[in-house]
């Protein structure tokens, strides 16, 4: 919706899982090529304990097989039309 007082229009993105983002790709024919999950560790950044308490954290996780709850998506889509970049 519009903000009448500044003029600008709230987006929102509906991708916030593989599946969700698969699907609007796909369905534009940008199949995917491959995705990862990256662990968010950029919340306690500035606080160098809270970092390394938040990184030991992750990799204990990791260890017993457990995802880091805090994620960022990574997926490469083919740009119709093109086998290769570069």
């Amino acid at each position: 919706m519009e903000n009448r007082r500044t003029g600008y229009v709230e987006v929102v993105y509906r991708m916030n899982t593989r599946k969700d983002l698969k699907a609007i790709f796909e369905g534009a024919g940008f199949p995917e090529m491959g995705f990862l999950y990256l662990d968010d560790c950029r919340t306690p950044a500035r606080w160098r304990l809270a970092n390394r308490m938040e990184l030991w954290v992750c990799r204990a996780l990791r260890t017993v097989g457990l995802r880091y709850p805090e994620t960022c998506l990574l997926g490469i889509y083919q740009l119709p039309g093109v086998s290769r970049i570069g």
